[in-house]
């Protein structure tokens, strides 16, 4: 990403999420490249996966996706990398899904299945089989993750990975303090050099070549498509 598109980023927050109105008019070509395990590319330290039912041995991405990350902790050493999530199956991202829609529609009871999915969508992507209509995830082209220290201490990016409750969960949130402004700006500048798009709606999630990475470069076509199941 050049300067005015990594600006770009970090100017974007919950009101500049792209619908799947936009996403859909991607055209996704699948380039076949493999799915590889993280850990064999960077040092990274992996979250715990609390309620994964696929449980393997580290996360799995996209080759070019572990070469690009490995280029940012190249860049922060002594500092490191935290993953909390990167390739999902489309069966885990259902089970992620509809647990989520479950809890909109309790704290939303007079909403209509429309407004149900789109606040849905903002924090869980809808599952697909579609090969035209990947779950980012689905794709090893996205990862959810943060910086910490040589100690393995988390920055402080003014809300914890996942917390959907948190009004500080986009990524230009308002309120935050000077502190956890500059961390995300550090964390969007450094993914952004290494081709990564951030999401407007989530401070930790990242994509390269997917349909998000694509849609929000105004470009027409995806490289990464849903990606095999490793843990098969």
């Amino acid at each position: 990403m050049n300067e005015y598109q990594i600006q770009l980023m970090l100017s974007r927050g919950k009101g500049d999420i792209l619908g799947l109105s936009v996403l859909d008019t991607i055209y996704v070509r699948d380039i076949a490249e493999p799915l590889v395990k993280l850990v064999d590319y960077l040092d990274i330290i992996i979250a715990p996966r609390t309620g994964r039912f696929q449980e393997g041995e580290t996360f799995w991405a996209r080759e070019q996706v572990a070469k690009s990350l490995a280029q940012v902790a190249e860049e922060i050493f002594p500092n490191r990398i935290k993953v909390y999530d990167a390739f999902r199956s489309v069966a885990y991202q259902k089970l992620r899904y509809d647990l989520f829609r479950e809890k909109v529609c309790l704290e939303n009871p007079g909403w209509t299945e429309g407004q149900i999915d789109e606040e849905t969508f903002v924090s869980v992507f809808p599952p697909s089989l579609d090969p035209q209509k990947p779950p980012a995830h689905a794709t090893g082209g996205a990862l959810d993750l943060t910086l910490v220290d040589s100690n393995g201490i988390d920055r402080d990016m003014g809300s914890r990975w996942a917390d959907f409750e948190s009004p500080f969960m986009s990524t230009n949130a308002v309120g935050l303090t000077s502190e956890q402004r500059g961390n995300r700006e550090t964390l969007v500048t450094l993914m952004g050099k290494a081709g990564f798009m951030s999401y407007p709606g989530e401070w930790w999630h990242y994509s390269y070549g997917d349909r998000e990475w694509a849609a929000y470069q105004g470009l027409k076509e995806a490289f990464y498509g849903r990606a095999e199941d490793p843990y098969k």
